[in-house]
């Protein structure tokens, strides 16, 4: 098979010829026209003409059913097209519509995590460098979480991609809340948008003593803890109900996540 090796961009097609040989290697004719070509690990071919738009090694083989032939292709990445957003959960997918796979994980008010920005091609593959250097654009970080805490001021790429801590500050359940960054050296770069993020407050909340006697004065405790990193909300205000004609006194001790006097 020829041409062996070859190189495209990803996205482009590369055209082959099968050429018979026998036992000893002398040609016996071209053999196309009856070959059947396949490309691994992704990508299509139609006829002799192969493409695959995920850039890295890949391998052309041509079978006529009873011999087979292979060639070595590499598919590098195209040029710098759009940001790329991952956000916990998702994972990057070149090749793909969207570029990524899996759903964003819930996140916890007031808990930060990190979000990954890469510069990527028109089919999500990393770019690093643009004509010859490294890319370094300036990101912008935005969200529908009007209160987020995002990276301030515009941090940096390196070199195609950049790791970045954000915390959303409203609770979004169901999900609702979304990031979105733009290329702010240069607009003419897409900019990328998360899913929608399920963000919620976990805490626990205990009474103590669980039992009184009857007509006996009683002081109660209300323990409140937060769950376990990353969520750091601290709840400013709890309260108690006390049933109707339940007969005792609204005695209560403030202790964690709520503010002393509150009920």
């Amino acid at each position: 098979m020829t041409p062996n090796p070859a190189t495209i961009t990803a996205g482009d097609s590369q055209s082959y010829t099968a050429q018979g040989v026998d036992s000893f290697g002398n040609p016996t004719g071209d053999v196309t026209s009856s070959t059947t070509f396949s490309i691994a690990p992704d990508g299509s071919c139609t006829g002799a003409s192969c493409t695959a738009s995920v850039a890295g090694a890949h391998t052309v083989t041509g079978t006529d059913g009873v011999a087979t032939g292979m060639a070595s292709l590499t598919v590098t990445v195209g040029s710098f097209a759009k940001l790329q957003l991952l956000v916990p959960g998702e994972t990057a997918a070149p090749g793909t519509g969207s570029g990524k796979t899996g759903p964003p994980s819930i996140e916890y008010v007031n808990g930060p995590f990190n979000v990954m920005v890469n510069a990527v091609d028109q089919y999500w593959n990393v770019v690093t460098t643009s004509g010859g250097n490294p890319i370094n654009d300036t990101v912008h970080f935005t969200s529908t979480d009007g209160s987020a805490v995002l990276p301030d001021p515009d941090p940096a790429l390196s070199s195609g991609t950049g790791t970045f801590s954000v915390t959303l500050e409203t609770v979004s359940n169901p999900a609702s809340t979304t990031i979105t960054t733009s290329d702010a050296t240069d607009g003419s770069k897409t900019s990328n948008t998360s899913p929608a993020i399920e963000v919620i407050i976990v805490y626990t909340a205990s009474i103590s003593p669980a039992d009184a006697g009857t007509g006996q004065a009683t002081n109660y405790t209300l323990t409140v803890n937060n769950a376990a990193a990353p969520n750091a909300n601290t709840l400013r205000s709890v309260k108690m109900a006390i049933p109707a004609g339940a007969g005792f006194g609204q005695q209560h001790v403030c202790e964690r996540g709520c503010i002393p006097g509150a009920r």
